[in-house]
């Protein structure tokens, strides 16, 4: 599962969750992939989101997608009250869109994905 809120120009991506017997198999970057591009068509301008310290996988994927390190917020997590690294891509303008792209035409043609928004096949980004 995946949730993210648009406000403000902002998408912040708020959960990316996939069950430990379906990991490894791109979903995780399904769901950020389509929350980007969904994003972006809701007119946001900029993506931030929080990931566990600890958490090399996502934060590998996070830079993937052009997120940096932007701050640290601590004892974030109330579980264990891990710190979290505060994420961001600054500015999802025309060369960010086109990277977008790049890598969901690259997804889509390992995973098939369906859209459910748009009850369509999933389509690279505009």
């Amino acid at each position: 599962m995946g949730g993210f809120w648009c406000a403000v120009g902002e998408a912040h991506i708020s959960t990316i969750a996939v069950h430990p017997d379906w990991r490894g198999r791109k979903l995780g970057e399904a769901l950020l992939s389509a929350m980007l591009a969904h994003g972006i068509a809701l007119g946001a301008v900029e993506a931030v989101l929080e990931v566990r310290v600890s958490n090399d996988v996502a934060i590998n994927l996070y830079r993937k997608y052009g997120f940096e390190i932007v701050g640290r917020r601590p004892h974030y997590y109330h579980d264990n009250r891990e710190d979290a690294w505060l994420m961001a891509v600054s500015q999802m303008d025309a060369a960010y869109q086109a990277r977008l792209a790049r890598l969901r035409r690259a997804l889509v043609a390992r995973v098939p994905l369906v859209d459910k928004v748009n009850g369509a096949p999933s389509a690279p980004a505009p």
